[in-house]
């Protein structure tokens, strides 16, 4: 199991509402919720979790949409490789 984290902050002058978020791949978790208001200034840290289900490489993208018509949506990719379990045969 793994977990990063990362801020997200509304350097706007307005309020930006995050909606949509969304996982590529079922193994990967955020605890962002729909509908989450940023104000300006307002940061959140948004903390992934992935619980793979096999080894080998591993692709993930969180998507999220927002009102603001500069950054309409959030994209973060990340990768990274599950090696076998020394004590579990996989």
């Amino acid at each position: 199991n793994s977990e990063s984290k990362l801020k997200i902050k509304n350097t706007s002058s307005n309020n930006i509402t995050l909606t949509d978020i969304k996982t590529n791949i079922p193994e990967l978790s955020v605890n962002l919720k729909n509908n989450m208001v940023l104000k300006p200034g307002q940061e959140v840290d948004l903390v992934a979790k992935l619980r793979p289900s096999k080894s080998g490489n591993v692709s993930a993208r969180i998507s999220i949409k927002t009102n603001n018509q500069e950054i309409p949506e959030l994209v973060i990719n990340g990768f990274g490789k599950v090696e076998p379990s020394p004590f579990f045969n996989n």
